[in-house]
């Protein structure tokens, strides 16, 4: 059995701790051991792309928070940006809201950030599909976590999936 640097060794293509040259391209365990990582992020997209398929490609919407919390907020700091207008303020909720010290505004979250800055009105679906995406992303990066830990893939692909689709 392997120890933990001469895995890690293997999944990064360095030199183990015994000072052997680990093979990452070709025909030797690290090829072998970088091919399983990516069948397990493969897997963990598909599973992403099959729960996921309604709501990217199916016209369904994702409801609750989503419309009631995010939405609002993108369309809103997606309408200041695009007027020149600072996205600090919020006179909208309540008596005004400072949309900064709000943890749930977006404002600072890069993929939300990105659609209002880039469309001028998104649409509820573009929300979802970003708020999707975040659940793709949050896969891959425990799957990534499994693979510098050297940990097993499957465990990893199993993780990933619960991260992924597992209640708060």
């Amino acid at each position: 059995m392997r120890d933990f640097e001469e895995v890690r060794a293997i999944a990064w293509g360095a030199e183990s701790s015994a000072g052997r040259a680990v093979e990452v391209a070709g025909a030797g365990p690290g090829a072998t051991l970088a091919r399983s990582w990516a069948v397990g992020a493969g897997l963990v997209a598909g599973a992403w792309l099959f729960l996921a398929w309604p709501w990217v490609f199916g016209g369904a919407l994702i409801p609750w928070d989503a419309k009631i919390e995010f939405y609002p907020t993108v369309r809103f700091l997606s309408d200041v940006w695009h007027s020149g207008q600072s996205a600090f303020w919020n006179p909208y909720v309540f008596g005004g809201w400072p949309l900064v010290a709000d943890p749930q505004s977006l404002i600072f979250q890069p993929l939300f950030a990105a659609l209002a800055w880039l469309v001028e009105r998104p649409s509820m679906a573009a929300v979802d599909r970003v708020e999707l995406l975040h659940l793709l992303f949050a896969g891959l990066a425990v799957l990534g976590w499994f693979r510098i830990s050297g940990w097993s893939m499957p465990g990893g692909v199993l993780a990933a999936l619960v991260a992924m689709l597992g209640e708060r």
